[in-house]
């Protein structure tokens, strides 16, 4: 349904939907990939949602006019930064959300839940050897391998 409605607006609303969609998608591939949601002291969904409702009670005090107002008016103390200054502000957070929070959000996600995965392996291919092990001790002529000569 977010989709739904993003997708009419077209635009950069899609674009806010994609960067505030992608921390709760990586959280759930988390959980896919590993049966447990772990979630650090600072992560994407908790401080997603934190984020949204304060930007949410932030514009119920500036009022809407501020995220289309330009950048270095909104933010005067960032007006160094050069390519961004006579953006609009909604379009200016687009551009550094992207860098600043969602790519290295994903990358280490990602990176993390590789890891994750390949030491799960590694467990279960331990344990199995480990299985196999006693079974031929108990009896020597146990094999679950079916050798053909």
């Amino acid at each position: 349904m977010a989709f739904g409605s993003t997708a009419m607006c077209r635009g950069d609303s899609f674009w806010f939907w994609v960067i505030s969609s992608i921390p709760f998608y990586g959280a759930t591939w988390e959980h896919y990939f590993t049966n447990a949601l772990i979630l650090p002291v600072v992560n994407g969904p908790t401080e997603g949602l934190a984020l949204i409702y304060g930007l949410h009670f932030m514009t119920t005090i500036v009022g809407a006019q501020w995220w289309a107002q330009p950048f270095q008016q909104s933010i005067p103390f960032l007006s160094w930064i050069p390519y961004v200054n006579e953006l609009p502000t909604y379009k200016a957070a687009v551009y550094l959300l992207t860098p600043i929070a969602i790519l290295p959000t994903v990358a280490c996600n990602v990176l993390g839940q590789s890891l994750t995965c390949s030491r799960t392996k590694l467990e279960e291919y331990g344990s199995a050897i480990q299985d196999a092990t006693k079974a031929i001790e108990v009896d020597p002529k146990y094999s679950k391998a079916c050798f053909i000569y």
